[in-house]
C-alpha cells in the first residue's frame, strides 16, 4: 500500500507561519483561553461597591496587576460571594481562580491553596465605640505602672535620705540612731518616713547640726514629695474616667466584641477565650458597632484605620497598638498556572510606583496627621 505525503507549498507554509506568530502575539498581550474567575465579597476598603461595581485596595492593586500582565479586563470575571469564608471555599474548590481581596498569610492556609507575594502589611486592631469604658478596679488603678513606679522613686529617694541622716548621726554619743548598719537605717528610713507625711511622731530625731540641716531640707522636700504622689494618684484615676484603658487583649473580656467568623482574627480571640459575636462580612461588624450591638471590633489594622477615618465621623476610635503585625496577600487555587506571573507583575507595580499610588488614595496620612 502507498503512502501519499502531503506537499506543502511555500505559500502554505508561510501562512502557517504567520497564524504562529499571530497566536504568540495574541497570549503575549494577555489573551487566556477562559475569562479569569475573581472572587470578591464586601470588604472595607479593599473591595467598596458602588452600582454593584467593586473598588478599593484590593481590586484596585488586582487590575493593575492584570493591566501588567497584559489581561484585558474583558478576560476578567468578577464572582460576588457573600462572605470571606464563601469566597475562600470557591478558591479552594477550583470554582474560582483568584481572591480578589487580600488576606492574612496563615499556615494552615498555605496547604491548602497559595500565597501571592506580600500585598500589604497588617496586624490585629481594636476599634472601640465612643463612650465604651472598660469597668476597672480600684485595685487595677493602684497597681498599674505609672503609679508602681512613682512608688518606688518615692521609696528610693526616702531610703537614701535614711542613709545621710544615719552617715550624719550614727557616731553621736546618745544618738537616736543605731551605729550598726541594718538597725540604724532602718530606724533611719523610719524616722525619714513618718517625717515626709508630716506625721512626726518625734520618737527619733537627730541631734547634730549637719543632721538638723538635712531634716530641714528633707521636711521641705516631703511636701513635694507627698504631692507628687498624690497627684499621680488622682492622674490615674481621671484617666481612667475619660479614657477606654484597653491596654492588652485581656481587657476586652469585659466587652461585647465582634470579629469575622471563622478567620485568623476569631481564632486569635478563640486561644485566648475571648467571648465575641461572628459576622459574615466587616461592614456587618461596623453596622453593628455604630448600632450598640457590640462595643467594639477586633480585626485588621488597615480596616479599622480607615474605617474610623472614613466612615466613624467620630462614632468610633481605635485603641492600643498593632497586635501580632502580619502580611496580606492575594491567594490562588493551589499550583495556578498564572501564579509565577503575578508575583512579577506585583513587583513591578511596586517598584514603578503605581502600587504606592493606589496605598496613598486609601491609606495616605498628610503630614499634619490627617488623612486624605
Amino acid at each position: 500500500m502507498n503512502t501519499v505525503t502531503p506537499k506543502v507549498t511555500g505559500r502554505a507554509a508561510a501562512l502557517l507561519t504567520i497564524a504562529f506568530v499571530c497566536l504568540c502575539i495574541t497570549q503575549a498581550n494577555g489573551q487566556v483561553d477562559s475569562p479569569i474567575r475573581v472572587v470578591w465579597w464586601n470588604n472595607i476598603p479593599h473591595s467598596i461597591s458602588e452600582n454593584g461595581t467593586p473598588h478599593g485596595f484590593g481590586i484596585d492593586v488586582l487590575h493593575s496587576v492584570f493591566e501588567q500582565m497584559r489581561i484585558e479586563q474583558k478576560n476578567v470575571q468578577l464572582v460576588k460571594a457573600d462572605s470571606f469564608s464563601e469566597a475562600y471555599k470557591l478558591v479552594l474548590d477550583g470554582q474560582a481562580d483568584v481572591g480578589g481581596i487580600p488576606i492574612l498569610q496563615r499556615a494552615n492556609r498555605e496547604r491548602e491553596i497559595d500565597f501571592s507575594f506580600s500585598a500589604l502589611n497588617t496586624g490585629y486592631r481594636v476599634i472601640l465605640r465612643t463612650g465604651t469604658k472598660r469597668k476597672t478596679s480600684v485595685l487595677e488603678i493602684l497597681t498599674g505602672f505609672e503609679l508602681l513606679r512613682t512608688l518606688l522613686i518615692s521609696i528610693v529617694i526616702v531610703f537614701t535620705m535614711a542613709n545621710l541622716i544615719w552617715l550624719a548621726e550614727r557616731n553621736r554619743e546618745g544618738s537616736d540612731f543605731d551605729s550598726t548598719y541594718l538597725k540604724g537605717v532602718y530606724e533611719a528610713f523610719w524616722w525619714a518616713t513618718v517625717t515626709v507625711t508630716t506625721v512626726g511622731y518625734g520618737d527619733r530625731t537627730p541631734h547634730r547640726p549637719i543632721g538638723r540641716l538635712l531634716a530641714i531640707v528633707w521636711m521641705v522636700l516631703g511636701l513635694f514629695l507627698v504631692s507628687f504622689f498624690i497627684a499621680s494618684i488622682t492622674s490615674a484615676m481621671t484617666v481612667n474616667a475619660i479614657e477606654s484603658n484597653i491596654t492588652s487583649i485581656n481587657d476586652l473580656k469585659q466587652l461585647k466584641i465582634a470579629t469575622l467568623t471563622n478567620s485568623a482574627f476569631s481564632a486569635y480571640l478563640d486561644d485566648r477565650a475571648v467571648a465575641y459575636k461572628g459576622f459574615a462580612v466587616n461592614t456587618e461588624m461596623y453596622a453593628a458597632l455604630e448600632d450598640g450591638t457590640v462595643d467594639a471590633v477586633f480585626y485588621d489594622a488597615n480596616s479599622v484605620d480607615y474605617y474610623s477615618k472614613w466612615e466613624a465621623q467620630g462614632k468610633s476610635y481605635v485603641v492600643g497598638p498593632i497586635i501580632q503585625p502580619t502580611e496580606q496577600s492575594f491567594f490562588f487555587t493551589d499550583g495556578h498556572p498564572l501564579l509565577d506571573e503575578f508575583n512579577l507583575a506585583l513587583l513591578q507595580i511596586r517598584e514603578d510606583g503605581r502600587w504606592q499610588a493606589i496605598h496613598d488614595r486609601y491609606f495616605r496620612i498628610k503630614s499634619d496627621g490627617q488623612w486624605r
